[in-house]
């Protein structure tokens, strides 16, 4: 039964971007800690942050 839903949903992709070192290498404005934290996961708290600093007039509804 697994294989069913999976054949339906999909599988699971890793949406994370690989960095190429080349682009750190063509505009060194930030020194490597910045770069590396620019590049980090972001956190669950920093998402549910950002989620509820949304104003309540702007929460999802259809386009009008």
């Amino acid at each position: 039964m697994t294989g069913f839903h999976q054949t339906l949903l999909g599988k699971q992709d890793n949406n994370e971007t690989p960095m190429d070192p080349n682009m750190i290498r063509i505009s060194p404005l930030l020194i490597i800690e910045q770069q590396l934290e620019q590049s980090r996961a972001f956190t669950d708290s920093e998402v549910k942050q950002v989620f509820f600093s949304i104003p309540n007039e702007k929460s999802p509804s259809p386009d009008r």
